[in-house]
């Protein structure tokens, strides 16, 4: 239920970014498909990193069924944020799965650039710079 209520909140979330429209153009969804794409290939380079790591392999092979699956329920016509959020949503865990499992990259991930200067402003320092 809680990857249903993510997936609802990411479909009107798409919805107001393209000004209430509920489908995605084609372009739109190559830029979704190609984002999903290196999230497959950054799971696979995980995974050749640590190539005796079942769980990871496992995780791996998901990532690429959800994808496969939510490519093809979109290219049949599914191009409603309806069904795109839900699958975006499923994309997602099934990438957090890969980098749980992944025993060479921290659980907590560095924060970003853009992180640390929204912090640095919000306490009212100077912005890092990430140098």
């Amino acid at each position: 239920a809680a990857a249903d209520d993510a997936g609802r909140r990411r479909a009107w979330m798409l919805s107001d970014a393209q000004d209430h429209d509920e489908t995605l153009a084609g372009h739109k969804l190559e830029g979704i498909f190609d984002l999903w794409k290196g999230f497959r290939s950054r799971c696979n380079d995980l995974w050749l990193n640590e190539i005796q790591n079942d769980d990871l392999m496992q995780a791996h092979e998901d990532l690429k069924e959800v994808i496969s699956r939510c490519r093809g329920r979109i290219n049949r016509g599914g191009n409603h944020v309806a069904v795109v959020g839900p699958c975006h949503e499923e994309v997602l865990a099934a990438l957090q799965k890969c980098k749980a499992a992944s025993q060479l990259i921290p659980a907590e991930p560095a924060p970003s650039i853009a992180a640390r200067q929204a912090a640095a402003a919000a306490a009212g320092g100077a912005p890092a710079t990430g140098r």
